[in-house]
């Protein structure tokens, strides 16, 4: 029987602030943490379309903020690859700029600003189960909280060169951790509707970040987008599943070498294609 594959993206998320969070500590004993793991672009644009293309942005032809949709025809892109083996795909995402519609039966976007996801999503998860009508699902979430904190508190009230921003470290990282905080319970919620829906059983949770947050660590740098510093470019991947063995360690990948190529059987990185197989027991899924 073909997984479920739900991607829960945790927009923003720093890999060295999880530690703050209970619900996040609680959450990783179900699965196998990855922390160093290193996306192709500090921002979501070009690091998501590598995710599901499997390609660097000169190869997919996203490799810019403004070239978002010249996605090229001739590439592989995992929604459609899922769909063509008898996926029902859906997605919820902050603009419909992120991603390709491609593939996808159902593709929506939120309101960052007045939708509540904690309760939005749980119920899309729901609604895709109902109209998959038995099929398995594939299904891209976009927590995008963060970003929207980011966008309102920090972009909107500074410059990149105004020193009052990047005098107040420690203000900023409370505003970051409270928002990552918020980010760690929508996480929870998440998996608990899996388990009341009775779909764990069959089902890959893979939680992620696309990229990290800046706090003003670095002069230039309000949040993320434009330097390659750890700090956003340094992410996470938490794989959960009854069939993903729990609390294995972890090898450093690019963002890129995770998914597209993979699923498809061919792994590039030997260390990736070694940590994959002592995680996942066998599954049966597709190969093109």
């Amino acid at each position: 029987m073909k997984p479920n594959i739900i991607f829960i993206l945790l927009d923003g998320s720093r890999w060295d602030r999880l530690h703050i969070s209970p619900e996040f500590s609680k959450l990783k004993k179900d699965g196998t943490l990855l922390t160093n793991v290193t996306t192709t672009a500090p921002y979501t644009f070009a690091s998501m379309n590598s995710i599901f293309t499997g390609l660097y942005g000169k190869e997919s032809g996203v490799n810019a903020y403004y070239k978002m949709f010249r996605l090229k025809d001739s590439v592989n892109y995992l929604p459609e690859i899922l769909s063509k083996n008898g996926y029902y795909t859906s997605c919820d995402l902050i603009s419909e700029k992120v991603i390709s519609s491609r593939g996808f039966d159902l593709y929506q976007s939120h309101d960052e600003y007045k939708d509540d996801l904690t309760i939005r999503h749980p119920r899309l998860i729901e609604d895709s189960l109902k109209k998959a009508n038995g099929k398995p699902i594939f299904l891209f979430l976009q927590f995008s909280r963060i970003h929207t904190v980011t966008v309102s508190e920090v972009l909107k009230k500074y410059e990149w060169d105004d020193k009052k921003y990047y005098k107040k470290k420690e203000e900023n990282l409370k505003t970051y951790d409270d928002v990552f905080l918020e980010a760690t319970k929508y996480a929870i919620k998440i998996k608990n509707t899996i388990e009341k829906l009775n779909m764990l059983e069959n089902t890959i949770l893979i939680f992620f970040s696309d990229h990290g947050t800046g706090i003003g660590e670095r002069f230039g740098e309000r949040n993320y987008g434009v330097f390659l510093h750890e700090e956003t470019i340094r992410t996470i991947y938490l794989f959960i599943s009854p069939k993903i063995k729990t609390n294995q360690g972890s090898v450093k990948v690019e963002i890129k070498g995770v998914l597209v190529r993979d699923y498809d059987g061919k792994f590039e990185t030997t260390a990736l294609k070694k940590f994959m197989r002592s995680i996942y027991e066998k599954w049966v899924i597709p190969t093109r």
